[in-house]
């Protein structure tokens, strides 16, 4: 296994010819699946598509239960215009294992046709046949029959899929037909801002026995007008129905809903009593954490300094940050200018308390809830009206470590957050001490 992993490493320093030749060379002495499924990545990287693909299935012809195989040759598949086969393939992994999530979220990423959505619709269907208490596959199957404008249908599936996690995470939770069923509208929102530790504020909030989250974190209804054409109706699916006399809560987390203009307002209009929670973070910190992440999942390929710069820039554009989120500026990478933009907190705040009181907004420092997460937690639940609850353990979501920045380049993001820095305090009356 160690010289597969070598042999992986050349593939990657694009050293491709003497890795397929190393890689066929030692077919006796390694596991021939293993050395199968790195000639598919192999042949891939180099550009030979058919070969790869008869490497993934050579693999899945020795072992029919290699779930990471199925989900390459899927993707190999699509990504090369073969999307009915891969439809067939991304079935296979689902089958394997209906709770792995990568199947699910890469069947999200690709544009099907009717005809393909329907061979993924009529699969999963039969998977959850056999799995009525799954999560994943009801999901994606709503998201299917949404993309076809199935709202009632897809509806229904994705109510399942909420019941049955809070079912699965809560033994208090039950639900009887005979019984009223009052409407899911969420308690609470954390709207908030990306990258200041919402991921794990979330968890710690799910954990109390009166919370019952919502099917995932982050549901983007009120900031995606795609999904917000899907109606209230869609949004409420995502949250566990209850009865009548049930004392839950339940909420979610989207923190890009904090610098959507519009957000505030379609907010509102639905759900004025609503609480709100914001966790905010030293911007300098919060910007260079966002940076890595887009490095990592989004495809950002500049340097950190040039990124910098260039929202910079754009930042002596515009007189208020929000008409740049209201322009949908995207840089050449598709990449919004989320790094220095969205740590000016002031501006994005004083939209949302022009339609909420104050008295509806709670704002916590991201520093309090790393060095006390139980305080602070607390602290949400006595906002929100729950009794105090310490859970077990706190554990961190989504960390990371990462060296420390130039000192020039620390000093250019301090002078330029230190004004609305200022302004922030003053609005809100709270001391950050960023500056």
């Amino acid at each position: 296994m160690n010289h597969v992993i070598d042999l992986e490493y050349l593939a990657q320093q694009n050293s491709l010819d003497i890795a397929i030749a190393e890689y066929s060379r030692l077919y006796k002495t390694s596991p021939p699946t293993h050395i199968y499924q790195a000639l598919g990545k192999a042949f891939w990287q180099q550009g030979n598509i058919e070969q790869a693909t008869n490497s993934y299935y050579q693999a899945l012809a020795i072992d029919s239960n290699l779930y990471e195989v199925y989900i390459d040759l899927a993707y190999l598949l699509a990504t090369n215009n073969n999307l009915k086969k891969a439809a067939e393939v991304y079935l296979q992994a689902i089958l394997l294992n209906p709770e792995r999530h990568e199947a699910h979220s890469k069947i999200k990423r690709h544009n099907w046709s009717k005809t393909e959505e329907d061979i993924l619709i009529d699969g999963l269907k039969s998977v959850i046949t056999t799995q009525p208490k799954s999560k994943l596959p009801y999901m994606t199957l709503s998201f299917l029959l949404a993309s076809q404008q199935n709202l009632d249908l897809a509806n229904s599936y994705l109510q399942i899929a909420s019941n049955n996690k809070a079912l699965a995470l809560n033994k208090k939770y039950n639900l009887t037909d005979s019984l009223i069923i009052k409407q899911r509208i969420p308690n609470f929102l954390i709207i908030g801002s990306g990258k200041c530790g919402t991921t794990s504020l979330y968890e710690y909030i799910s954990k109390h026995p009166r919370v019952l989250p919502a099917i995932i974190k982050e549901i983007g209804y009120f900031d995606t007008n795609r999904r917000y054409r899907y109606g209230l109706e869609w949004y409420l699916s995502h949250f566990p129905q209850m009865m009548e006399h049930d004392s839950f809560l339940t909420g979610e987390a989207t923190p890009s809903y904090l610098y959507r203009y519009q957000v505030a307002e379609r907010l509102y209009q639905v759900f004025p009593q609503i609480k709100l929670i914001v966790i905010l973070r030293n911007p300098i910190d919060r910007a260079i954490s966002a940076y890595h992440h887009a490095v990592k999942d989004q495809g950002e390929l500049r340097c950190l300094e040039n990124a910098i710069d260039e929202e910079i820039k754009i930042l002596k554009d515009f007189e208020n940050p929000l008409e740049i989120m209201a322009t949908k500026y995207k840089f050449v990478q598709h990449l919004e200018p989320r790094y220095v933009v969205w740590g000016l907190y002031y501006y994005f705040l004083k939209n949302w308390l022009e339609f909420f009181p104050k008295n509806q907004l709670l704002i916590l420092h991201s520093d309090d809830l790393f060095k006390n997460p139980e305080l602070t937690t607390n602290q949400v639940f006595e906002f929100l009206g729950l009794p105090s609850y310490s859970l077990k353990q706190y554990s961190k979501y989504t960390a990371g470590n990462y060296q420390k920045i130039d000192p020039q380049l620390h000093q250019k993001l301090s002078n330029c957050f230190r004004e609305p820095n200022e302004k922030l305090e003053s609005y809100l009356n709270i001391k950050f001490n960023w500056n």
